[in-house]
């Protein structure tokens, strides 16, 4: 028995011009620099009271570099709560692929 193909016509819309880059907010990386220096946010100025151990904090908490010492120790107990769900998480699916 032999089988019909079906063709099927979909129409095509062209698609509105894109925008420039600027408009869109993007930076056009200059020659030679990296994507990683267009993105590296410059840490701000040490605080009052701020230990010196901030800096290897900043380092570890995503988005931490561009951060007050006060935001950057909310945002790592955010952090540290949000890693602890997934350990537990993972945790719970060991525990469940491994019993059956």
């Amino acid at each position: 028995m032999r089988r019909a193909a079906v063709l099927v016509r979909r129409r095509v819309v062209a698609a509105p011009a894109p925008s420039p880059a600027s408009a869109r907010g993007v930076r056009i990386i200059a020659a030679g620099e990296t994507s990683a220096a267009a993105r590296a946010v410059p840490p701000p100025p040490r605080q009052q009271g701020e230990p010196p151990r901030a800096e290897a904090l900043r380092r570890l908490v995503p988005g931490g570099a561009g951060m007050e010492y006060s935001s950057l120790l909310e945002e790592t107990a955010d952090y540290l709560r949000s890693l602890r769900a997934q350990v537990q998480l993972m945790q719970g699916l060991v525990d469940l692929f491994s019993y059956q």
